[in-house]
């Protein structure tokens, strides 16, 4: 599957800012945690239900895999730069720039490395809050299931 022209979801991951990928890196290793208590931890009648959480990550080799598999299950992370047409002007300066086009934006940051994507910034972090209270409730049932 290609996510805009000839760029890979795979290496669309690469084009997102350091603190948004790092957050997916988070979100990636919570998950796997989560599937292996689950797996050794939960009993077998419950394991299939609760292993729905974290499925994605358990299938993908790598974190920008894991990436690529949430954009195919959810393509509203990715509409903003699908949808997005040629920049009419530049918002912003210094370390955060927003591109507009027909009322779209897309916001860029700068880091070391250069510019990345950071319009997921805030869309990835709810869920990295979200999948490491999932791990808590996950570490803190595999303790009563021992």
């Amino acid at each position: 599957m290609q996510a805009a022209g000839s760029v890979s979801l795979t290496h669309l991951f690469e084009l997102l800012d350091e603190k948004t990928r790092w957050s997916i890196m988070s979100v990636y290793k919570d998950q796997q945690k989560m599937c292996e208590l689950i797996r050794t931890h939960y009993p077998k009648q419950v394991q299939a239900r609760e292993l729905r959480r974290c499925h994605l990550a358990a299938s993908s080799r790598d974190v920008a895999a894991f990436f690529a598999a949430n954009v195919k299950q959810d393509r509203g992370l990715i509409d903003p730069l699908l949808q997005f047409t040629a920049p009419g002007r530049q918002e912003g300066s210094g370390t955060k720039v927003e591109l507009v086009s027909q009322g779209r934006r897309l916001a860029f940051c700068k880091e070391d490395g250069g510019w990345g994507y950071c319009g997921l910034r805030e869309r990835v972090e709810r869920l990295k809050v979200k999948s490491a209270r999932d791990l808590t409730t996950v570490r803190e049932n595999s303790e009563s299931y021992r």
